[in-house]
């Protein structure tokens, strides 16, 4: 007989996978749910907080990614992924310098990192204010 902690493990993992296919085909308000539930069941499963930001980071949502970003890191600082998450869920806010400074700082500890580096850069040019006239 499995123990209820594997079946609990099984299910995360399936909410995980099918949360995983729903963000693959855009179907975000479904991988929302699934990511919810998943949480429930793991709430210090730091890739669990790192794949809602993401999803809130397509749902044009960066202040709830910029939580969940921030609560992976409390999780695991050393998760490379939730760094990521937070540097574009701060440019998504305009918060530009502080986004700049965050990721530098992920580049400087994960230099192989492209995603963090690509990021870094256009948090750079966000920074630097390439005109965009608004204000």
């Amino acid at each position: 007989a499995a123990s209820g902690r594997e079946f609990t493990m099984d299910a995360i993992a399936t909410l995980k996978r099918s949360a995983t296919e729903a963000i693959g085909k855009h179907e975000l308000p479904r991988a929302l749910v699934l990511l919810n539930e998943a949480l429930d069941l793991a709430p210090d499963d730091r890739a669990l907080w790192t794949n809602r930001a993401y999803v809130h980071e397509l749902r044009k949502a960066p202040a709830d990614a910029l939580s969940d970003a921030r609560r992976a890191i409390e999780l695991d600082p050393g998760f490379s992924k939730a760094h990521l998450r937070l540097g574009r869920a701060l440019v998504a806010l305009g918060r530009t310098d502080e986004a700049y400074s965050a990721l530098a700082s992920a580049v400087e500890r994960w230099p192989q990192d492209y995603a963090l580096a690509e990021a870094l850069s256009a948090a750079g040019a966000a920074s630097s204010g390439g005109d965009s006239g608004g204000g």
